[in-house]
């Protein structure tokens, strides 16, 4: 059923204690907002039963769907950890990316530009932006509810998907919360682009209405120095109506951890001449854009993402 509800923003929200992905205050009048997408964008549009965003790499964010009443959730829990296991990657190649989408989250963790050589004159090795290799760098769109843990484990019809002569290209992943909700994460890739479209998906399925925000981030190591005349900048970026465009360096990151409202603003990672972003189509939704730093696999890693508002999915 569709039901129209009124759109009451959350305030006095404090967030879970998450340092690696979602930031954490107990500022008063705190305001979530969901939205996302990697080298792109993400989007969310209706809510009815359902929770829907759209995201690109470019990617877009989601315009927030409406909450119907004032929930506290300063005491929110975070989802435990999942057992650890190996998660295989999928294969999408289009007519300017190979790229690969890991099933654990439905992330991005590897991407060439198929047209841009990594040197000049080099016809074997391109430009690899996102990396599952020696120097991590992913791009990962996500859900997250006050009770219920964020889905892992995701299925896909196919191993290799191929844009050939197409126009356009769908990847669809699903999981499964048992008793809780399907998500549902669409790709769709297009001729002629490195903008990658995200729609994600959270279909309610439980006997009880349910609260899920949506965020996004993009997260690497530091890469190497290297030897150059031209001094060009690697980081993290993000872009507000107020600020406009702010460069952010890795000694930044690692000496504060930036915590801003902002609204018809955007994310990314810098690396020499590219850049990833999560980009929202809604140019006046409003998001937290933060920046965190911490240590996985005894490497230094540095984040930047934003979160979203909690939104009321009905029965």
């Amino acid at each position: 059923q569709n039901t129209e509800n009124s759109n009451r923003n959350l305030s006095k929200v404090s967030l879970p204690p998450n340092t690696q992905t979602i930031p954490q205050t107990n500022a008063p009048n705190f305001r979530y907002n969901s939205k996302n997408g990697i080298m792109h964008v993400v989007n969310v549009s209706k809510m009815t039963r359902q929770l829907r965003k759209s995201f690109p790499l470019v990617f877009f964010q989601p315009k927030l769907i409406k909450n119907t009443e004032k929930n506290n959730i300063s005491n929110m829990s975070v989802p435990k950890d999942v057992v650890q296991k190996a998660y295989r990657d999928i294969s999408v190649m289009t007519d300017t990316l190979d790229l690969k989408i890991n099933m654990e989250d439905g992330s991005i963790v590897s991407t060439s530009l198929i047209k841009y050589a990594e040197k000049f004159g080099d016809k074997q090795n391109k430009v690899k932006l996102l990396n599952n290799g020696n120097l991590p760098y992913i791009a990962k769109a996500d859900i997250q509810s006050n009770d219920s843990q964020t889905p892992t484990g995701y299925t896909s019809d196919r191993n290799i998907y191929r844009l050939l002569g197409n126009d356009t290209l769908s990847v669809t992943l699903k999981s499964v919360l048992e008793n809780k909700a399907t998500v549902t994460k669409k790709y769709t890739f297009s001729k002629n682009s490195h903008s990658i479209k995200l729609e994600q998906t959270v279909t309610n399925v439980s006997s009880a209405d349910s609260s899920w925000r949506a965020y996004n981030l993009l997260e690497r190591v530091r890469p190497p120095e290297e030897s150059s005349m031209l001094y060009t900048f690697t980081g993290a970026a993000y872009y507000d109506e107020n600020d406009k465009f702010n460069k952010i360096e890795f000694s930044d990151i690692e000496d504060n951890n930036l915590l801003k409202e902002t609204s018809g603003g955007w994310i990314s990672m810098i690396q020499h001449y590219f850049f990833t972003a999560w980009i929202p189509e809604n140019s006046i939704t409003k998001q937290t854009v933060y920046t965190r730093s911490f240590t996985a696999d005894n490497e230094k890693r540095y984040l930047i993402g934003t979160v979203g508002e909690l939104s009321l999915i009905h029965i």
